[in-house]
């Protein structure tokens, strides 16, 4: 494994910087992606209602329809958004677990697992996780420091549904910490030079300059909630699933592991 700036003890600090070089089994890697739906009309008001002007706005109710502007723009990124569904890749399985209906949809490699519900598809992944993973684990993603592993905390606490193992905070000094792979801090870190010192930077972006095909049919990930709400949930399992495979993809490159590489 490469330990790196970009490698995270389990989302709670960085790894010092080193330049010691460890193999990184891929079969020892879980791909995570996650997809998010829209919020509750009510519980969107709700939150508008808890919002707290700032004490030196001039107009409390300027301020409070800004905010509530700005995070119905984006409320697919709270807290409290449902997640719709979530990919798990390996180098053996592909599996889309799909919280939004119970219907069966079909991929082209791997299977989705459909559960109806943001409950029961959390209760069947703590299962595949809890039976997939051990202490040599290791979970990758792209963002997933910053969205991906988050979003599923805190959707296993807002249901009150115990997390999966690899999933719980180490906050004990001795507890074994479990390492995370941020791909878009890899490539920021370390494969960029017009990039350099920026926070963001998208998956679809990262993947071109890497190298990949176009893998998306003209759907950008700020589409899927209204995909959801449509209705149109077998764009949006398949959408999941190509994410995960190119984020496998790119970490095989990223550590010249690819089968692509001379």
């Amino acid at each position: 494994m490469m330990i790196s700036p970009a490698i995270s003890q389990n989302g709670h600090g960085q790894l010092p910087v080193s330049f010691q070089q460890l193999e990184l089994n891929m079969d020892n890697v879980i791909t995570l992606d996650v997809e998010t739906c829209h919020v509750d009309k009510k519980l969107l008001e709700d939150e508008v209602k808890r919002f707290r002007p700032p004490s030196n706005a001039k107009d409390e109710g300027a301020s409070r329809e800004k905010y509530a502007e700005k995070i119905t723009e984006k409320d697919a990124l709270l807290d409290i958004a449902p997640i719709g569904c979530i990919a798990l890749k390996t180098s053996r399985v592909l599996r889309v677990f799909n919280g939004i209906d119970k219907s069966p949809y079909k991929l082209s490699r791997g299977e989705v697992i459909s559960c109806g519900a943001e409950a029961k598809m959390l209760v069947v992944l703590r299962k595949h996780l809890n039976e997939m993973s051990n202490a040599d684990t290791v979970i990758s993603g792209f963002n997933i420091l910053g969205f991906d592993l988050p979003k599923l905390r805190i959707a296993y606490i807002r249901n009150r549904i115990a997390l999966p193992e690899i999933l719980k905070p180490r906050l004990h000094p001795d507890d074994k910490k479990q390492p995370v792979i941020d791909l878009m801090k890899v490539f920021l870190s370390y494969f960029t030079s017009d990039q350099r010192g920026k926070i963001m930077i998208s998956l679809r972006e990262v993947a071109h300059r890497f190298g990949l095909p176009e893998y998306k049919d003209m759907i950008d990930g700020s589409m899927i909630p209204d995909l959801i709400e449509k209705g149109e949930i077998k764009k949006v399992v398949n959408y999941n699933s190509v994410d995960v495979i190119a984020e496998e993809k790119l970490l095989k490159l990223a550590i010249s592991s690819s089968p692509d590489m001379a």
